[in-house]
């Protein structure tokens, strides 16, 4: 029994070490603490390059693959090297590299606001700005560790992006000037003096007026003229005389004379008074005879009256005939 539980031990034992071996070989195998870096600063304003000024990096803690660890002249720094991640840390840890006098190294930054730092070794590194760019104030001191790892991965040349101070104005207020004392009014002008009055012109006389034309006399009135004699009738002619001596006539039977018409009488209306009455010998119409006599009328009646009668008898006694049992 003793001799499986030490060996569960040793196999649960070498199990771990092998884990653990295969997770060192894994980091291990990712980082190149050989490898040189290199770090490229990219100085850059509202999306448009700020070129000028300078960037200075001094390396502050060593890097083994698992830690890092204060170089001797900062060893006195409170904070280990992970913890420095703010800027109040940052101007601490700036303040006492400029107070140890430690070398820097320094580039300027060109026209495209880049400036690159080649063959650095692993380890934390402090950035930082003693000349700004024209128009602009240095930008805060920061930290920065290469190999720089990102996403799981280690980036040997990471592009930085340090953020320059406001523009600086372009120029200081001055004082502000005293105000200019105002001018003395004016003295008001005199009045002028009022033209005179130019006298009215005499009216002019009026013109006479024109005498009146004589009137014309009147015509004188026409004498109205004397009305025509009515045209008499003409006086009838005697029987038996002739109309001219040169064509006599013979003597025959006197024409009546024409009865002369009255003002408005229609002389187209006939005269009824010599018309002589009509007498008619016509016989009245007669109905044309049918050969129909009158006697069929009442017999037909009296008929009728007596089928009725026996139609009501028969009717009587056919009721009584169901009325007995």
């Amino acid at each position: 029994m003793k001799k499986q539980h030490v060996r569960s031990a040793l196999a649960g034992l070498l199990c771990v070490l092998l884990l653990l071996l295969c997770a060192g070989s894994a980091f291990a195998g990712g980082l190149e603490l050989t490898r040189p870096c290199s770090v490229t600063f990219r100085v850059v304003s509202f999306y448009q390059p700020v070129p000028g000024g300078n960037i200075k990096l001094v390396k502050v803690a060593s890097f083994d693959g698992s830690r890092y660890a204060w170089i001797p002249a900062l060893a006195s720094f409170p904070l280990q090297p992970t913890e420095v991640d703010t800027l109040t840390e940052c101007a601490a840890l700036y303040a006492l590299v400029q107070q140890k006098d430690l070398p820097a190294m320094e580039r300027t930054v060109d026209q495209k606001g880049e400036a690159t730092f080649s063959n650095l070794e692993p380890g934390l590194y402090l950035y930082y700005q003693t000349v700004p760019a024209p128009g602009f104030t240095v930008f805060p001191p920061f930290v920065l560790s290469l190999p720089l790892l990102e996403d799981g991965q280690w980036n040997y040349n990471p592009t930085v992006y340090p953020k320059p101070g406001l523009p600086e104005p372009s120029t200081s207020p001055g004082t502000p000037t005293s105000p200019s004392t105002p001018t003395a009014p004016t003295s008001p002008t005199s009045p002028t003096s009022p033209t005179s009055p130019t006298s009215p012109t005499n009216p002019t006389s009026p013109t006479n007026p024109t005498s009146p034309t004589n009137p014309t006399s009147p015509t004188n009135p026409t004498s109205p003229t004397s009305p025509t004699e009515p045209t008499g009738t003409t006086a009838p002619t005697e029987p038996g005389k002739p109309t001219s001596p040169d064509t006599p006539t013979e003597p025959g039977e006197p024409t009546k004379p024409t009865k002369p018409t009255k003002p408005g009488e229609d002389t187209t209306a006939p005269d009824h008074s010599k018309t002589e009455p009509r007498t008619t010998t016509e016989k009245p119409e007669e109905l044309p005879k049918t050969g129909q006599l009158k006697w069929p009328v009442p017999v037909l009646a009296g008929a009728g009256l007596l089928l009725l009668a026996l139609g009501a008898l028969l009717r009587l006694l056919d009721r009584r005939e169901e009325d007995t049992p």
